[in-house]
């Protein structure tokens, strides 16, 4: 997806107002032309990704040792 980033008032009619007021900044595909932004699941993914991470970290010390 080819994105661009966008002022909020690009998105003004695009998004709901509360993530108008709270979430920036606004990306807006290119291609389709929707508006995407970093909200609640981007740190949700963040989250398990740092897990996931860990999980293999400590795998590969545990191997090491063997």
């Amino acid at each position: 997806m080819k994105a661009t980033t966008n002022m909020p008032r690009f998105a003004a009619d695009r998004v709901p107002e509360y993530v108008l007021l709270n979430a920036a900044p606004f990306f807006t595909c290119r291609e389709c032309g929707k508006v995407y932004w970093y909200g609640s699941h981007i740190k949700s993914i963040d989250a398990q990704l740092k897990i996931i991470l860990g999980e293999i970290a400590a795998h590969w010390k545990t191997s090491e040792k063997d």
